[in-house]
């Protein structure tokens, strides 16, 4: 009675077996979309979820700092509620650093 509530967040820690399994082994026919740090890939999950995965790919940066804007991307996303912005569904760190986003 009176407590606040905090709801769990709903993502997902995925491996990279299953977001090369997604994305065909990252096929360039899956490529969607690429830029100075990361290309994106459309996925289908096993639950039939067509997600966009997107994996960094920037190497100039030492693997700290790498991870660091990582994860200041991946706390922006999470946090971010708008019509116009992919929903956060997962990420991935195994085998490098994926995020996983509605399509």
């Amino acid at each position: 009675c009176g407590e606040i509530v905090i709801p769990k967040p709903s993502w997902r820690n995925f491996t990279y077996q299953e977001l090369a399994t997604a994305t065909d082994n990252f096929s360039s026919e899956k490529l969607i979309g690429k830029g100075g740090h990361a290309e994106v890939y459309r996925g289908c999950l096993p639950d039939g979820l067509v997600v966009a995965v997107k994996r960094i790919t920037k190497k100039e940066k030492n693997g700290e700092d790498r991870i660091g804007d990582f994860l200041s991307e991946l706390g922006i996303v999470a946090h971010i509620n708008h019509p116009n912005a992919a929903r956060l569904i997962g990420f991935g760190v195994d085998g490098g650093l994926h995020l996983v986003l509605q399509f």
